[in-house]
């Protein structure tokens, strides 16, 4: 039989009333919120966004077509093959901290909502 856990020494609302205290710089933050994204870091994440941003078309097709496949949206998927067949073979470009970094994942590569059974979110930088 396990021991019952100790009791909270302190009511939860005391802990909550408390400030997070977050010691870390601007770039240690930044460097979070792109490794949150899986990008290997800010300027990864920055030149992405730019791609993005700017319909380059070396990236913004293929991401638009990972969206379409996550998303379960079959008219938009058709229409970007349509209009760029190469997406079938092409590849990610996304600069991971992963290893190997450059993430090279293809459409095959991203299940749409309905077949994992959840409600995977993607988070697309595209919108």
């Amino acid at each position: 039989m396990q021991p019952a856990p100790a009791p909270l020494t302190a009511p939860l609302a005391d802990y909550e009333a408390q400030p997070l205290a977050l010691d870390f710089s601007p770039d240690e933050a930044r460097s979070t919120l792109a490794k949150s994204y899986d990008f290997a870091d800010r300027k990864s994440l920055c030149a992405f966004v730019a791609a993005i941003a700017r319909r380059d078309p070396a990236v913004y097709p293929f991401e638009a077509a990972v969206d379409a496949v996550v998303e379960g949206d079959l008219a938009t998927l058709q229409s970007l093959v349509h209009a760029h067949p190469g997406l079938v073979h092409a590849r990610s470009t996304r600069v991971t901290h992963f290893d190997p970094p450059v993430h090279r994942a293809t459409l095959l590569h991203c299940p749409p909502q309905r077949w994992c059974g959840c409600r995977f979110a993607r988070r697309s930088l595209r919108r």
